[in-house]
């Protein structure tokens, strides 16, 4: 097995087309989104190179721990879908080949989350778990989702929605891109410690300026004022819902549920297959609102690993 750690853009586009069910996760872009987003984050992707001529790539970025003497390596640092994708279907015997490059005396942790549509079995070293997400089927046109996977009351909301006067732009300015983290900040007030995770600024702003040709930014309208947005990823037949927010006081006006008929509407007309409305954290009223739409709950696998010298290390510095 050749490891190629220089990789060229080109290279790493060659791998994905010849893959099957890439995601916007798996390219280049969403590795220099990461990059230039957080700090000490570095890429670490490889190209293992078999002698059967199977090609596999691994995004990865890397992150220093413990005064740099120690690493983590995360397949997509923020727990959207990443993982190995091959020219063709991996066995149990190449990943275990591969994964083994990470387990090294200095390596802090190692993540990885595959996509729904991955089905690699990697190590048993590595702890399996089963997550899910929730994902609309798009292999029929508009007008049929619209009336046999929309709720009756879904399609109400929309309608009083478009009736209120709410309408959906597509933001790309700095000042779109400023407004609509200015509500996620405001709706991250409001979510309180059901907040997985708060993300900055930058990350916002490289999301859309870096991702621009894989990625929408959806702004809710009422008149002037933005009162919800979302931020959108597609590549090839998969388009995810990132994140998103909404101004609750205009919660009577459904502006969140006329972005998401506009997305999938959009969709439809562009050939993607699946709207991935991504995962829910257990709250059963984001499953009830996804559900609403016809998204269908679906797993996927993360595998994860801990040095315990790491693990006592955190363990001890926080009881400092």
């Amino acid at each position: 097995m050749e490891v190629i750690s220089e990789i060229t853009g080109e290279k790493w586009q060659e791998i994905l087309d010849r893959s099957d069910n890439p995601t916007f996760f798996h390219t280049k872009k969403w590795l220099d989104i990461l990059t230039s987003s957080f700090g000490k984050c570095s890429d670490h992707s490889r190209i293992y190179l078999f002698d059967d001529g199977v090609e596999v790539l691994f995004p990865l970025v890397k992150f220093p721990y413990v005064k740099s003497m120690m690493k983590s390596y995360f397949s997509s640092y923020t727990g959207f879908y990443g993982g190995l994708i091959g020219t063709a279907s991996l066995n149990r015997e190449k990943a275990d080949a591969i994964t083994s490059k990470l387990f090294k005396t200095d390596t802090a942790g190692i993540y990885i989350y595959h996509s729904p549509f991955a089905t690699i079995d990697l190590p048993e070293r590595l702890k399996k778990k089963v997550n899910s997400t929730h994902i609309i089927n798009l292999n029929q046109d508009f007008d049929y989702i619209w009336e046999r996977c929309f709720s009756s009351n879904q399609r109400s909301k929309i309608r009083r929605a478009e009736k209120k006067g709410v309408r959906v732009i597509d933001g790309k300015s700095e000042r779109d891109i400023k407004s609509f983290y200015d509500l996620y900040e405001k709706s991250v007030k409001r979510w309180g410690d059901k907040t997985t995770w708060v993300r900055p600024f930058e990350f916002c702003r490289n999301c859309v300026k870096i991702g621009s040709e894989n990625t929408k930014l959806k702004l809710a309208l009422l008149e002037d004022k933005i009162i919800a947005g979302a931020i959108c990823h597609y590549y090839g037949n998969h388009m995810y819902y990132a994140w998103g927010a909404f101004d609750h006081d205009y919660r009577s006006c459904y502006p969140n549920n006329l972005v998401f008929k506009v997305l999938i509407q959009e969709a439809c007309r562009d050939g993607i297959g699946h709207f991935d409305m991504g995962a829910s954290a257990g709250l059963k009223g984001v499953v009830e609102f996804k559900e609403s739409f016809g998204a269908v709950k679906t797993g996927y696998e993360t595998y994860t690993w801990e040095n315990p010298v790491y693990k006592l290390y955190s363990k001890v510095r926080k009881a400092i």
